[in-house]
């Protein structure tokens, strides 16, 4: 009789749903749905780009070359909103490079290919000697308390995710 009456009071401490799901199910629903379409969009793309590598190269190099101009044109809309010369001189000068590297890029596809490849390939094993560097000064450090160490463990730490962001 006791566990007959514990249900009842749990089921009517449960809110009851009307109109059968929730927007929080909804939203979920969407979410999952989106991420679902995404895994699909990108397992093709990824047997395209195995299947037809010179394909995907040229894509991929084309994708970026427009990133780079689209870049350029909004860094170089944002220069006008900058407070000074200074500021604005280098936002400008900044967006100018990037539309400037953004059409060398789609104009020389192989070479903007190679060069996107040597960027990369220079950013990660910038990244691997920062890691190491920051693994070595952190074990060293670690036990010692030793407050310059710690700060430039910090500091390699920083820099590596700045490397690995800025490419």
């Amino acid at each position: 009789m006791k566990s007959t009456d514990n249900e009842s009071a749990n089921r009517s401490a449960i809110p009851r749903e009307t109109g059968g799901i929730t927007k929080e199910q909804e939203a979920r629903s969407e979410i999952s749905a989106i991420g679902t379409v995404m895994g699909i969009v990108l397992i093709v793309l990824g047997i395209i780009a195995i299947a037809q590598p010179l394909f995907a190269t040229i894509a991929s190099t084309l994708i970026f070359g427009w990133l780079f101009i689209v870049a350029g044109i909004a860094q170089v809309v944002y220069s006008f909103s900058s407070g000074n010369l200074g500021q604005y001189l280098w936002k400008l000068l900044l967006g100018i490079i990037y539309l400037g590297s953004g059409i060398l890029i789609i104009t020389n596809l192989m070479s903007g290919a190679l060069a996107i490849t040597l960027v990369l390939g220079i950013t990660i094993f910038a990244q691997g000697i920062i890691q190491v560097i920051s693994a070595f000064a952190h074990a060293l450090n670690s036990g010692l308390g030793n407050a310059a160490g710690q700060r430039a463990s910090r500091d390699c730490l920083r820099y590596s995710h700045l490397v690995s962001v800025a490419f």
